[in-house]
């Protein structure tokens, strides 16, 4: 698992009042750009932080409210040595005050207990 924690003294996020949820995702060449206005610090950690690193991401900020989140990395590279293409890591503490750091913890797991093939109806 990764652990969602604050990188130094201030978050760079805009806190909201209210949100609506609404998450925009742009592509242009090697960058991708993901906005979403009214989110949860447990919520981005839980869905979408998760998705993008391919990995059971847990929020461990202690931050609470509404959030503006904007990001703009390289998707394809882990660890990035151009700074006009940053990896998901140096993206997220540079532009949002957030830092991931691995570790050992508990993932969601599925047990598939049966299977049965679709009935003829």
């Amino acid at each position: 698992v990764y652990f969602l924690t604050v990188a130094g003294n201030s978050v760079r996020m805009e806190k909201l009042s209210d949100g609506s949820g609404t998450e925009i995702r742009k592509k242009n060449g090697g960058m991708l750009s993901v906005t979403v206005h009214g989110i949860s610090v447990g919520d981005l950690a839980d869905g979408l932080l998760s998705e993008l690193a391919k990995r059971t991401v847990i929020d461990e900020t202690g931050l609470s409210g509404l959030f503006e989140f904007h990001l703009e990395y390289s998707p394809e590279m882990e660890i990035s040595t151009d700074e006009s293409a940053p990896s998901l890591f140096t993206a997220l503490k540079e532009q949002t005050g957030l830092k991931l750091t691995p570790g050992r913890g508990l993932a969601p797991v599925f047990v598939i207990t049966r299977l049965e093939k679709p009935s003829g109806n």
